[in-house]
């Protein structure tokens, strides 16, 4: 799959402005009508993901430091004719020269976009017989994508494994959606840190991060070679997160169920001493130090069998995909009858 691009898109309603970053215009303009936007621009030349954000960022920066009695435009009421002209060229020269600034072309022009823009009003994601899309996805995004980062073809496998069926078009419409609502946030995953040197938002690697031309890319990228086992990541590739709050914790309810092996005295000991520091309060880091096969895994269920019981979620995370496996049976075994992913 190539990665996509994004057009920079400027909304207008009354005096207030914003600036979004959007693969297809089309469904932007369809939100704004949604949503009481007057009008609506996008930038004639689209851009890599990585640079889309360092664009959106500058762009917000000269709409947040332009309120609209600067540019005369009348509580409740837009801006004339020339001050839109005005405040459109600006924000043209500044995504140019910034463009030009990073070495890539941003000379174009900003294009209205209505339904005469495309010639016909563009299809909205429609569900097949079987297959969820539009709000429907969204309690279920809402469930599973809260503490990940993951790639929309991961995040169709989890939903998929959820027993959520739905097609990779409707999956990212309805992303764009949550996107445009503040309610997810779309990163690049090999991105620019506030010193403009790039890094990996995976596994955080700064080091390993090389110029090359993966099958799906058609131009060179940059690919972060320290997590590439886990699938490569390039600068265009989106990772999306929650940012609309968490899911509400579950009740404190029963203790599930704990069966564990007879442990050795050093592993009664490290899980009593991990239990008496999770209660603790202040620091939350803690190491478990021992050889290859000793019984860490073991020691660490007592506690979360007691963060389980709290109503608070868990994460164990292995540095292969092939120990996955293996350590789901564990949980099963440990933990009969508890659900996880």
């Amino acid at each position: 799959m190539l990665s996509p691009t994004y057009y920079p898109v400027v909304c207008q309603r009354g005096a207030v402005w914003e600036v979004h970053l959007i693969s297809d215009p089309a469904l932007v303009q369809q939100w704004a009508a949604t949503n009481g936007w007057g009008r609506v621009w996008a930038w004639d030349r689209p851009f890599p993901l990585w640079l889309g954000e360092k664009l959106e960022e500058k762009l917000g920066a000269i709409l947040q430091g332009t309120p609209g009695n600067k540019l005369g435009a009348k509580p409740g009421q837009g801006f004339a004719a020339g001050k839109q002209t005005v405040l459109l060229h600006r924000l043209g020269k500044v995504l140019a020269g910034t463009a030009r600034r990073y070495g890539v072309k941003g000379e174009g022009a900003w294009v209205e976009l209505t339904e005469e823009t495309f010639g016909f009003v563009p299809p909205v994601a429609v569900a097949g017989e079987g297959l969820d899309s539009g709000p429907r996805l969204h309690p279920f995004i809402h469930k599973l994508l809260p503490g990940r980062a993951l790639t929309s073809a991961e995040l169709e496998r989890v939903l998929e494994r959820a027993g959520v069926k739905t097609t990779s078009y409707q999956l990212n419409v309805t992303l764009q959606e949550l996107i445009l609502a503040g309610k997810v946030e779309r990163v690049a995953a090999v991105g620019l840190d506030r010193w403009d040197r790039f890094y990996c938002r995976r596994c955080g690697e700064r080091e390993r991060i090389f110029v090359e031309q993966p099958a799906f890319s058609p131009s060179p990228c940059r690919v972060c070679h320290s997590c590439r086992e886990l699938g490569v990541l390039t600068d265009g590739t989106p990772l999306y997160r929650w940012r609309g709050g968490e899911p509400p914790a579950k009740p404190a309810g029963e203790i599930p169920p704990l069966v564990l092996p007879a442990l050795t005295v050093w592993q009664e000991r490290a899980a009593a001493d991990i239990l008496a520091f999770w209660r603790r309060p202040g620091a939350r880091t803690l190491l478990v130090w021992a050889v290859c096969g000793a019984g860490k895994t073991e020691v660490v269920f007592p506690v979360i069998r007691e963060t389980l019981a709290a109503g608070k979620r868990v994460l164990l995370a292995v540095p292969r995909r092939e120990i996955v496996r293996g350590l789901g049976e564990r949980v099963k075994t440990c933990f009969p009858g508890l659900a996880f992913t």
